[in-house]
């Protein structure tokens, strides 16, 4: 996309804005979902407004390394690549933050519709250590071997399991004309079950983030969205009367003398609080694939200065080839000789306070902040008071993909449904 004709396109899209602010009181949690896509250049200048607040940011980094977004000072925003929902929606736009060299250095996963209650569902730490292109040879070479004679009709990057990426492929047998999919792991091309299995066991398996919203959430988070909406309107209005153009930095990056006038700027319109636990936490990528809460349990037990391999932790834990229970992690946490001995390691299975999880950051306390099928260490806590409300995030150190490309990010609290807390406590 050309900046010239996004800028061009800025009147329009201005009016676009106004009219979804304007219908917001009007929408009903059953209207059509497709009402609520949001443009590519909408997204945009969401991912602008992002990359440069965590550009100038200072936020300590989760794994105790300086400060986590400090390359973004020295970098501009590439094309998206777009991620869909299992339900062919989309659902992400992710958009690199590339370096003058080429190197990229993080990633902005901008919701592509307002019914996920933020404009931006996550800042990542970090290149990608996958490439869409091998991703799809692979998957084209599986769909033949496992459903010969059958045509393949769409190849989609697709969130399988949040936040795994991976290729769907959508297949037609000409005969009969049955329709089918198969999903591929994008990092390590392993084929993920099409299949729900045992709701407190992560690891493989496949959801739908869509699917995972109930209707009646949809009024709520489209009020999210719209003053998330309004923050970035903000931001840019303010930055233009100071003579800063946000869409320069589709071309290149900000100067030193712009970026400390964007700090100042941001500065005065929000004040932001970061928490990281002391010291940070050790990275450990997951060994396998269903290894996620094995390495999350590996990371939590380190901080505080038990080591233990993966393989040692998953033979506790009880880990077979669909993933880990609850059950098991817990009692690799509570165990005195093979675990952790932490006692009072408890879990939460309505994991929608904010308040519980700025409490255990602030008392230097990392615990695994799951999703369905995936465990995280959750090591961070960021608080942010706008003119337009308050925005919350949730630092996360995300053991996937396999022995290779785990890294840091921080997600908006709310946008993805949290399955469950796995607190770690004496």
């Amino acid at each position: 996309m050309r900046v010239s004709n996004i800028k061009k396109s800025f009147l329009l899209l201005s009016l676009l804005i106004v009219c979804l602010l304007a219908a917001s009181a009007g929408i009903l949690p059953g209207s059509a979902q497709e009402e609520h896509f949001v443009p590519l250049d909408l997204a945009l200048i969401h991912a602008l407004v992002a990359m440069v607040e965590g550009a100038v940011s200072e936020m300590p980094s989760l794994l105790g390394r300086g400060a986590a977004m400090e390359e973004w000072q020295w970098a501009r925003l590439g094309e998206p690549l777009e991620f869909f929902d299992l339900t062919e929606r989309p659902l992400f736009y992710s958009f690199p933050v590339i370096l003058e060299d080429g190197r990229m250095v993080g990633r902005i996963w901008v919701s592509a519709s307002r019914i996920l209650g933020t404009t931006v569902a996550s800042s990542i730490v970090g290149p990608r250590t996958w490439n869409v292109e091998g991703a799809d040879a692979r998957a084209e070479e599986l769909a033949a071997e496992e459903y010969p004679g059958w045509h393949i009709e769409s190849l989609r990057p697709v969130v399988y399991s949040y936040p795994k990426v991976g290729i769907q492929v959508t297949l037609l047998n000409p005969e009969t004309g049955e329709h089918t999919r198969l999903i591929i792991d994008i990092a390590d091309y392993t084929v993920v079950p099409d299949m729900a299995l045992e709701p407190d066991v992560r690891g493989v398996g496949s959801w739908s983030v869509y699917e995972s919203i109930p209707r009646e959430e949809w009024f709520e988070r489209i009020k999210g969205w719209d003053a998330d909406n309004e923050w970035a309107i903000i931001v840019r209005e303010t930055f233009l009367e100071a003579g800063l153009d946000l869409f320069q930095l589709m071309e290149r990056p900000l100067s030193r003398e712009e970026l400390f006038v964007a700090k100042e700027l941001l500065a005065s319109l929000a004040t932001c609080q970061t928490l990281v636990v002391p010291g940070g936490v050790r990275l450990h990528c997951q060994q396998t694939s269903v290894y996620c809460t094995v390495a999350t349990a590996q990371m939590i037990a380190e901080f505080y200065g038990v080591i233990h391999t993966q393989s040692h932790i998953a033979s506790v834990m009880g880990t077979g080839a669909g993933g880990t229970s609850t059950s098991g992690e817990l009692k690799y946490f509570k165990d005195k000789k093979k675990g952790l001995g932490k006692a009072g390691s408890s879990v939460d299975s309505t994991p929608n306070s904010w308040a519980e999880i700025e409490s255990e950051i602030k008392a230097g306390k990392p615990f695994d902040s799951s999703v369905p099928k995936h465990s995280r260490v959750a090591a961070g806590a960021r608080v942010c008071e706008r003119p337009t409300g308050t925005e919350t995030s949730i630092g996360i150190v995300n053991p996937w993909p396999p022995k290779t490309g785990c890294g840091e990010q921080w997600d908006t609290f709310g946008s993805v449904k949290l399955l469950e807390h796995v607190f770690v406590r004496d």
